[in-house]
């Protein structure tokens, strides 16, 4: 059972408690101990400034969370809701915050050049400062539900910044301002020019990738264009990627409808990027939806300098059915197996004519996904199963784990289908959890929110795969590694200096590894410039 235990409490005539410090305990009954009761402290909610007579609901000043209410029944924080509390102690900053992990990742973006673009592009200090919070935040919430202004005020970033993280809590106009064109051009524009300091190279071999965005985005004018009720794919919106041939980063996106997918849709993105970045796509990577007469023709064998890998629709006319009785008796054969990822695949490169054009058909089946698809359809329809004639049972069994991959390159099935899985490689990095980038809750957006909230995605992305490629010296993930900094505490003193806790050999080892230098005492204003006034 969990309860308030409240410490020196000051009450009003009603028998509420109205000073006073309280803190958060649970209580557990163990039977066997001869004390059998257990208490154990879950947090210090800090300054009472409300709570009720029976203790089930207050509002609190914590040192970690701010000005708070906390209801026992619901279990639950939330913000204060009482307009007189908001008023007195709107300005309250946490005086502990948590320091490390955020430090580590402003001090990469420093390094990288990354602070100087998003300046750049930023039209106030006001757009800046809230631009640093959302990357700061999506970098390292780390698949947890925690919002964006809650995440900030326990960070020490709540007493460098001037802005309140109160204000982030309503942030549509802040994502309909990334969302407009001039910001994308402008953000990739820097960033492609930072990245050929670098490396001349970067960018010049690029291919096109698509994902499906969730349809539940109500006001998104490119789902109403869409064919609704057709397939999984052909109903949702579209988001296309430019990336970076060597490096995987993205240097271009764009939304379509789900639709509409095809040779017209590479022509334009390729046409937007060479206007202007001055980027040359050398390679595409594609699903079925592309795969239509036009780009068959285009891209077939020696027809292109361009390369091209996509996924053969299961539609008439494509010849998916008359490959899959032509290799099913070879899916056992050991000869043409080999393991990915932890799958065993068959893989066989097949000459084949697709609208009467030659390409490379690479015939695949997964193993493991067939396995399960299987055995999940027999629980459901063992009874239409039986009914059916040898060749359906065939198909019936495989399905779930073939697909055939078309191409005009001639190399191994295994070599395709790594090239062909690296465009998966980007979703990966933006750690989807069920949405994609992060569009939850999508009915909420429109398409100029929509567009921010994935240019967003895009800039959080690149920082965090900058630490990534860190954090593989060490052979860690990137949470694992973060965790060791999230000990590192900094106390706000009144003179709005920042004051560290003591570094532990775990927090030393990783900031040496992230190449960032530990600091005992930082300056709330000269921090501040450093991040806002840097280019």
């Amino acid at each position: 059972m969990t309860f308030i235990r409240v410490q020196k409490g000051r009450k009003d005539a009603a028998g509420n408690y109205i000073g006073g410090s309280a803190s958060l305990v649970n209580s557990h009954y163990q039977p066997e101990l001869d004390n059998p009761y257990k208490q154990e402290l879950v947090e210090s909610l800090g300054k009472i400034i409300f709570l009720d007579s029976d203790r089930k609901k207050g509002t609190f000043l914590s040192k970690t969370r701010g000005l708070v209410e906390y209801d026992v029944d619901s279990g639950l924080f939330r913000s204060v809701s009482d307009p007189s509390f908001k008023e007195e102690f709107c300005d309250f900053r946490p005086s502990e915050t948590v320091f490390g992990d955020s430090y580590a990742v402003l001090e990469m973006m420093k390094s990288s050049g990354m602070i100087g673009i998003l300046n750049n592009i930023s039209k106030n200090e006001f757009f800046a400062e809230k631009l640093l919070c959302h990357t700061v935040y999506e970098v390292l919430k780390n698949g947890t539900k925690i919002t964006c202004d809650r995440f900030i005020e326990r960070s020490f970033l709540s007493s460098v910044l001037q802005l309140r993280p109160q204000s982030l809590r309503t942030d549509s106009e802040y994502f309909k301002k990334m969302g407009e064109f001039d910001t994308r051009k402008h953000f990739f524009r820097e960033f492609v020019q930072l990245m050929r300091k670098r490396n001349p190279d970067f960018g010049t071999a690029c291919y096109v990738d698509s994902t499906p965005l969730d349809n539940a985005i109500r006001n998104l004018p490119t789902n109403r264009l869409c064919s609704h009720g057709l397939d999984s794919v052909g109903v949702q919106t579209r988001l296309a990627l430019v990336l970076d041939r060597a490096t995987g980063l993205p240097v271009w996106y764009d939304i379509f409808p789900g639709n509409v997918p095809d040779v017209s849709t590479v022509d334009r993105i390729s046409a937007d990027v060479g206007e202007y970045l001055g980027i040359q796509i050398s390679d595409l990577v594609l699903d079925a939806g592309y795969v239509r007469k036009e780009l068959v023709s285009r891209y077939r064998i020696g027809s292109s300098e361009k390369s091209l890998i996509a996924r053969m629709p299961d539609r008439h006319g494509y010849g998916v059915k008359t490959i899959f009785a032509k290799y099913r008796n070879q899916f056992s054969n050991g000869k043409y197996h080999f393991v990915r990822e932890n799958h065993t695949y068959f893989g066989k490169k097949h000459l084949h004519k697709v609208f009467g054009h030659e390409v490379f058909a690479y015939v695949y089946l997964d193993n493991e996904n067939a396995d399960a698809a299987f055995r999940d359809y027999m629980s459901e329809n063992k009874e239409e199963y039986d009914k059916m004639g040898m060749g359906e049972k065939n198909w019936v069994r495989y399905r779930g784990g073939f697909f055939i991959l078309i191409s005009n390159l001639d190399k191994t099935p295994a070599e395709i289908l790594d090239d062909y899985f690296g465009r998966a490689f980007i979703e990966t990095v933006f750690k989807t959890e069920k949405e994609y980038l992060k569009l939850l809750p999508l009915c909420k957006n429109n398409e100029d929110t929509v567009n921010g909230k994935i240019l967003q995605d895009v800039i959080s992305t690149i920082v965090y795969m900058g630490i990534r490629s860190k954090c593989r010296q060490s052979g860690r993930s990137v949470s694992d590694i973060l965790w060791d900094l999230q000990y590192l505490k900094a106390v706000r003193r009144s003179d709005g200096t920042l004051h560290m806790s003591i570094y532990n050999k775990q927090a030393r080892e990783v900031l040496e590894l992230f190449g960032v230098n530990p600091v005992q005492i930082i300056k709330s204003g000269t921090y501040r410039n450093s991040l806002i006034f840097q280019k």
